[in-house]
């Protein structure tokens, strides 16, 4: 029996041992956790109110265009977060209004500071969700450091007039007040820089920010607002400065339609800015607009001739080629205006040429 029960003791301790080290060694390491904590926000919560985020369980992914691949999935605001977004960034306002331009200026430069810091890791992230070269997407952070700088210089200029008045011993002022909430609504196309522009110049103003990103580049702004918040903790600045809202046109019509948000800063497309130009100005809102925006083709020597788009209002085209293309622009298009887009010597030989044949 002794024999027995010593024998049953050292199986029961050997199983006890091999089971601990087993887990142990199943046991993912604190950071490992902490990374797929932080994976797990990123990707799923896409509303922000600054540090604090939350997720509507109803979900749109980012594809990135260089691939195809999926790159992640993010939460669609609904109209209960929204309100929630609005609530929280009219709040902030109270509070954000009163601190010093010159303070305000303060935190945006820490956030260029922090963007230079990121540059790389931001500007390979804009290039592979929204499909420009590597070096755009660096410039594009690049110019959002630009807009910092810049906007630190303007937290100490922003100057009033001074005037005399009709009135023995009486002098009239002008001082420049903040607005409120900025409603951002940026294009895929530059899905950082548009942002900054608009929004570093809102904030040493004293106004509070909500950006609607494009639904293509989402994880551009996580990415933006996750570099933020480091500087608006840091500095103990309260919620709702700098907030994030994430869905389709419907979403950016929530805001357009909405008093609370005084001015609206739209970037896309004519018919978009139509569209958000009318519902704003029928509320007697304030627009800023910036359309139509588009680049030109440029046709090198080796290119393939027979896919060179004539659809386009600016072309530029290698010289060994240009004369085909003057005259793929005539046969298609049959549109002697187009001429006025080419030098005037060439305006003038295929004029000719056109009204010939």
């Amino acid at each position: 029996y002794v024999l027995l029960l010593s024998v049953g003791l050292f199986i029961f301790f050997f199983y006890c041992l091999f089971f601990f080290f087993f887990l142990m060694r199943r046991r993912p390491t604190r950071s490992t956790l902490d990374r797929s904590s932080a994976a797990s926000d990123v990707y799923k919560r896409q509303t922000w109110t600054g540090q604090k985020s939350s997720d509507s369980k109803t979900y749109l992914s980012s594809y990135s265009p260089v691939d195809g691949k999926k790159i992640g999935s993010v939460s669609v605001t609904t109209k209960k977060e929204y309100e929630k977004v609005v609530n929280s960034a009219l709040k902030a306002f109270e509070t954000w209004r009163e601190m010093p331009a010159p303070k305000r200026g303060e935190i945006v430069r820490q956030y260029g500071e922090n963007l230079r810091k990121y540059k790389e890791p931001l500007g390979k992230l804009v290039s592979y969700e929204m499909g420009k070269s590597l070096q755009e997407g660096l410039g594009e952070v690049q110019e959002m450091i630009d807009i910092c700088d810049f906007a630190v210089g303007l937290s100490r200029q922003l100057y009033g007039l001074t005037m005399h008045s009709e009135r023995p011993k009486h002098r009239m002022y002008e001082q420049w007040h903040p607005l409120g909430i900025v409603g951002i609504i940026s294009a895929f196309n530059f899905p950082v820089a548009v942002w900054s522009w608009n929004a570093m110049i809102a904030m040493v103003c004293g106004d509070v920010c909500i950006w609607k990103a494009s639904e293509k580049t989402p994880l551009c702004a996580i990415a933006c607002q996750s570099i933020l918040q480091k500087v608006l903790k840091a500095n103990k600045i309260p919620e709702g400065v700098s907030n994030i809202i994430t869905g389709d046109y419907k979403v950016g019509e929530w805001m357009t339609t909405d008093n609370r948000v005084p001015l609206i800063s739209a970037t896309g497309s004519t018919r978009m800015g139509k569209i958000v130009g009318s519902a704003v100005a029928g509320r007697l809102g304030k627009s800023l607009l910036e359309l139509g925006g588009n680049n030109a083709v440029i046709v090198t020597e080796s290119a393939d001739i027979n896919l060179v788009s004539v659809s386009y209002t600016h072309l530029r085209a290698h010289e060994t080629v240009l004369d085909f293309v003057c005259r793929l622009l005539l046969e298609k298009k049959k549109n002697s205006k187009r001429l006025s887009l080419l030098p005037t010597r060439i305006q003038k030989k295929y004029y000719i040429s056109y009204m010939q044949q």
